[in-house]
């Protein structure tokens, strides 16, 4: 796992999910909401899927740009706001 910026809660680095090198590689779904009171420690790539367009719900398809597309499934890690780190 690589450390994560050390964001509170209601920060949450506007949902985006950047490598080490602070290229962005995914992004939290919008209705993501951190546990109140944490802050995101750690951050790594859990696994990474490949989604088709033929296996798209109807009712999304509409918003699908390319037949196939990898989606970036996250594993973060939290602590108690103000406990500290070094």
């Amino acid at each position: 796992m690589v450390p994560a910026a050390r964001a509170a809660a209601g920060e949450f680095f506007n949902g985006l999910l950047n490598d080490a090198g602070g290229n962005t590689v995914g992004r939290l779904a919008r209705a993501f909401d951190p546990p109140k009171g944490m802050i995101c420690i750690q951050a790594r790539a859990a696994a990474i899927i490949i989604r088709r367009r033929d296996e798209t719900e109807a009712d999304y398809l509409s918003r699908v740009c390319c037949d196939a597309w990898e989606v970036v499934i996250p594993e973060l890690v939290f602590e108690p706001a103000g406990k500290g780190r070094t």
